[in-house]
């Protein structure tokens, strides 16, 4: 019943104006984790058939508006998912195969419909306003949770993949790095905010994300957030505007120090009951476990969502190789692995460019973030799982989207994946504004 009522909301969202039903999405994408329909041995969340539902609409937008993405350079990503269709050849285990590449093909019709979408600025606000409703609604009950009982909620999560789930949250590391993922997009948001009305929600919002950050117990998120943080202090322009943001971060994180130790650093060199500590896990078992997998079938690999099949299959083990690029390797060959690195690559460097080609100091703004969000991105996929991380990742998806479909507005830009920008730095705008007009 929950599951039907929030599809029917999108759906009916989407038809009154597109906007409204990918507003919609991005502010309760949590709500559609959390609901689950169980079905024979996989339990079937609504964020599944979201995506189908966002495959077909997407496909109907993009067809309704060709025009409008012609010179858009897409097929760094369509090859890659052509490679992954093609694995199905070797799939064994199909009905996991199938969810997973229905989450790409949702992904690819998340960004062109956001891309086209964030060419009007005021869809732009629309979007960013629907970001802020979801951090609210996404983290307040997760320490609302920790205040109310901090010991049973650390019983739950501490060293448990699906812990948070059992609190009414979404899983761990899909927190971790939705956290991450939002403070890295407010924090710059914060720097272009004229109002004091509007620094101060933004920074309480911070400093809530900040404690999510923390609670999630997600070290490969903390490590992803750090490192996308110079991404932030060397690309602006006003840097002594990020202090107070950055500050109020920190402070969250010292205050919060013993649940640090505690969740995080505790069983990272230090053998647990089950006998190994994590860093030895990874070393030791889940990573050598990936490249004999991979040894067997190099080329196309075992199948598109066939890693534990793989994995189980080879060694015996029952956990996967914890790294989103052994995970495409297993998955999808040596050649897949080529293909999803050419797609970052050419991802990176159009999110790069978008800061040249930047017609005004908000858009400059929001295409930074953009980059800092992705490196992250990139950071974290050398430890956990992002690239089928539906709840972090699909807001990583509608924020690229959004920064590019911003510059691509501007007049007289070529937009490609791989197109440098003629034009590398452009007159700045005014400044007025509050914060959420981006």
């Amino acid at each position: 019943m929950i599951i039907a009522a929030l599809l029917g909301a999108f759906l009916i969202l989407f038809s009154a104006k597109a906007i409204y039903g990918i507003a919609f999405i991005t502010a309760f994408r949590t709500l559609f984790l959390l609901a689950r329909l169980p079905m024979g041995n996989y339990g079937y969340s609504a964020e599944g058939f979201l995506t189908l539902a966002i495959i077909g609409v997407g496909l109907v937008y993009v067809l309704l508006h060709r025009e409008a993405f012609k010179g858009v350079f897409i097929w760094p990503f369509v090859i890659f998912l052509v490679w992954c269709v093609l694995t199905l050849i070797v799939a064994e285990d199909t009905t996991n195969y199938a969810k997973k590449l229905a989450r790409l093909i949702g992904y690819f019709f998340l960004y062109l419909t956001v891309f086209h979408l964030s060419q009007d600025r005021s869809n732009r606000k629309i979007l960013t306003g629907a970001f802020i409703v979801s951090a609210l609604i996404t983290v307040i009950p997760t320490v609302y949770v920790y205040h109310l009982a901090p010991e049973e909620y650390m019983r739950l999560v501490y060293g448990v993949e699906e812990g948070l789930s059992e609190v009414g949250i979404m899983p761990k590391n899909n927190f971790g790095f939705y956290c991450c993922y939002m403070l890295l997009f407010l924090v710059h948001l914060y720097s272009i905010g004229n109002f004091k009305s509007s620094k101060v929600l933004v920074v309480a919002v911070l400093a809530i994300l900040a404690t999510g950050l923390v609670l999630s117990f997600t070290r490969t998120a903390w490590v992803g957030f750090v490192a996308a943080l110079p991404v932030l202090i060397l690309s602006c322009r006003h840097k002594a505007r990020l202090l107070a943001p950055i500050l109020a971060v920190l402070l969250i994180a010292v205050s919060l120090f013993p649940i640090l130790r505690y969740g995080a650093y505790q069983d990272i060199f230090e053998k647990k009951e089950y006998g190994f500590s994590s860093f030895h896990f990874r070393v030791a078992y889940a990573w050598p476990a990936s490249i004999k997998a991979f040894q067997e079938k190099p080329t196309m690999g075992w199948g598109l969502g066939n890693d534990l099949y793989a994995i189980s299959h080879t060694t015996k083990l029952k956990y996967t190789s914890h790294s989103d690029y052994l995970l495409v390797l297993v998955e999808t060959g040596i050649v897949g692995l080529f293909l999803y690195l050419c797609l970052l690559g050419a991802l990176f460097w159009r999110t790069i460019s978008s800061i040249g080609a930047s017609p005004d100091e908000r858009t400059r703004a929001l295409c930074v973030s953009a980059l800092a969000v992705f490196v992250a991105y990139l950071v974290g996929s050398s430890g956990e799982h992002l690239l089928q991380t539906p709840g972090a990742t699909g807001q990583m998806i509608t924020i690229l989207a959004m920064a590019h479909g911003a510059t691509r507005a501007a007049k007289g830009i070529k937009t490609s994946l791989v197109t440098v920008p003629k034009r590398l730095r452009c007159s700045t705008t005014s400044r007025g504004g509050n914060v959420l007009p981006i």
